[in-house]
């Protein structure tokens, strides 16, 4: 009883006066406080979606943006929230004793308005191009989809942080603002409305904050052709392994943002990143990606063996890793996982999962027998299939996680967005058949490594 008398009580003030200001500096606040909170509420939305769903692309800037980054699309359902929203809320309120029914009332409403705006949206700027790949999201193939755009659960969340919104948060502040004071109130708007216009350019504009360090220990610069990988960046992964590992860009302990394009994504261990001496022997192990490459003729100054297997999966590498060790290479470069994914017999996530452990086998069976070897897990490349791509970034992800939990001398190095166009398929001058490169495609692969470890 006593919670429902204080809903009652904090919604009775009647908020809703287009010609007061007070109505509309309690909606700026509300503007700019969403914009910064709803960015953190993301996060774990985002999480538990791709936990249980899997639908979340790894390049979503979510993960690289700055904690002050506003996020509009909340900012503005306040603003649709509180216009229209807040209105039949307090006449609801007027027909009924009850709270909850205009609460649920109030989530009804909510849920239908967000399905017909999602929906609608998609049909006006998310229609898939002729290769059937959706420019911003696909809920096409969901449980519960909305003539292939929207989808009921988003929706359903929506309805819920509507009434959290116009129901808790709506009122809290505008009563707060009207305890302040005229004064007071004014003044706390001006202090909101200055520190929202600097998060907004500081997120916008080129500043340190979010950018990152140049690299003059490396000397690679943007634009040399090696691309971001897997939307992987400073905060993704940090703490992932009790500190031992770091996410960096070039060698720095830095990385670019997924759309930037301007530098490798590598996630190191404490010690993974290093020249490696001229005459050491090098490993490079994998599958026809792998055995395609020339890496004898791009580094000379090394003792290069090459151990691609044509049609090799993460299996298959593990039963052959006594050659790879007889050899007693000083670096071993590993890309697996591209043939392991063309098993339909099995869900992806699973067969994703299982390639992740074979390699962390493979890996500590390596760390085990060459105790000074560094080990670098290279990323999948993208192919000319979108629906095997979406399968590669988990893998990618997860392979990116597993260095970070390894850490040591463990490092991940990302290449799949070097070799990924617009629409995220293999770039058609890379590939003739979709899947494997044509020998000058590799340039950019040579180049990376030249830059970070093979620098003789």
């Amino acid at each position: 009883m006593g919670f429902k008398k204080w809903m009652r009580d904090i919604n009775s003030h009647g908020f809703y006066h287009l010609f007061r200001w007070d109505f509309w500096r309690s909606l700026f606040v509300n503007f700019y406080l969403f914009n910064i909170l709803g960015h953190w509420a993301e996060i774990p939305y985002c999480t538990f979606m791709d936990t249980f769903f899997g639908i979340v692309d790894e390049n979503y800037e979510l993960w690289t943006d700055p904690w002050f980054k506003p996020y509009w699309v909340y900012g503005s359902g306040v603003v649709v929230m509180t216009l229209v929203i807040e209105p039949l809320k307090e006449y609801m309120m007027k027909r009924h004793k009850s709270v909850w029914a205009p609460a649920l009332e109030t989530f009804a409403i909510a849920t239908a308005l967000a399905a017909v705006m999602e929906t609608a949206f998609g049909f006006i700027c998310n229609q898939p191009d002729e290769n059937g790949v959706y420019p911003f999201w696909d809920n096409s193939q969901l449980p519960g989809n909305i003539l292939g755009q929207g989808w009921i659960v988003n929706d359903l969340v929506m309805g819920v942080m509507c009434v959290i919104y116009v129901w808790l948060a709506y009122p809290l502040v505008s009563i707060g603002l009207e305890k302040l004071g005229e004064k007071r109130a004014n003044i706390l708007f001006l202090a909101a409305s200055a520190a929202f216009a600097l998060a907004t350019v500081l997120s916008y504009v080129p500043n340190p904050l979010n950018q990152p360090p140049a690299n003059e220990e490396v000397g690679l610069e943007a634009g040399e052709g090696v691309g971001v990988a897997d939307g992987l960046a400073t905060g993704d992964l940090e703490g992932s392994s009790g500190g031992s590992s770091s996410v960096a860009s070039a060698g720095a302990n830095a990385a670019s943002g997924p759309s930037s394009g301007t530098g490798p994504a590598l996630v190191d261990g404490s010690d993974a990143v290093r020249e490696i001496p001229a005459g050491a022997t090098v490993a490079f192990l994998g599958d026809s990606l792998t055995e395609g490459g020339d890496f004898a003729a791009a580094f000379p100054a090394y003792n290069v063996r090459n151990f691609g297997v044509i049609g090799d999966s993460s299996v298959g590498v593990a039963s052959r890793l006594d050659e790879v060790v007889a050899a007693n290479p000083a670096i071993v470069f590993l890309m697996i996982g591209t043939n392991d994914l063309d098993n339909d017999a099995a869900p992806g996530e699973e067969i994703v999962d299982e390639v992740v452990a074979n390699v962390r086998g493979i890996v500590s069976d390596l760390e085990e027998a060459l105790p000074d070897a560094t080990i670098v897990i290279e990323s999948v490349l993208p192919t000319s299939d979108a629906e095997k791509n979406a399968k590669i970034l988990t893998l990618n992800r997860k392979l990116a996680e597993l260095a970070a939990d390894l850490g040591g001398r463990t490092a991940y190095l990302g290449l799949y967005e070097r070799y990924a166009g617009s629409d995220g398929l293999l770039e058609e001058e890379d590939t003739e058949d979709g899947l494997h490169l044509v020998d000058s495609a590799y340039n950019p692969w040579y180049t990376l490594i030249r830059t970070l470890w093979l620098t003789a």
